[in-house]
Formats: structure tokens, C-alpha cells, sequence
């Protein structure tokens, strides 16, 4: 009887080892995501920035070489 306690008790703590690995994964997988989301908003504010600044350069310059 003891020994069958202890096996079954055991496999719980393997349960629950295995639980907690998996937790401390999906918590990772999200950091991770979050970064990713992050760096890509940040890349997509860049390029917005650097067409603002193209766009900007086009009808301040170039349009009034074009008048002359």
C-alpha cells in the first residue's frame, strides 16, 4: 500500500514538474511575441517616418525646381 502511495505520488510530481515546465514555456513564447510585436511596430514607424520625410523632400524640392 505505501509503495503504491509513493509511486502515485511521485507521477503527481512529475505532473506537476511537467506543468510548471510548460507554464514557464508559454510564458517565454509570449515574452517573445511581445518583443516581435514591438520591433515590428518600431520597423513600421521607421519606414512611415523615412516616406514622411521622402514625401516631405518631393513637394518641398523637387516641385519648385519644376516651377522654374
Amino acid at each position: 500500500l505505501f509503495r503504491s502511495i509513493s509511486n502515485f505520488a511521485g507521477e503527481i510530481q512529475d505532473i506537476a514538474d511537467r506543468t510548471a515546465a510548460t507554464y514557464e514555456m508559454v510564458e517565454h513564447l509570449h515574452h517573445t511575441r511581445r518583443q516581435q510585436t514591438l520591433v515590428g511596430l518600431g520597423a513600421v514607424t521607421l519606414l512611415l517616418v523615412f516616406v514622411a520625410v521622402l514625401v516631405y523632400y518631393k513637394h518641398s524640392f523637387l516641385e519648385k525646381d519644376h516651377d522654374h
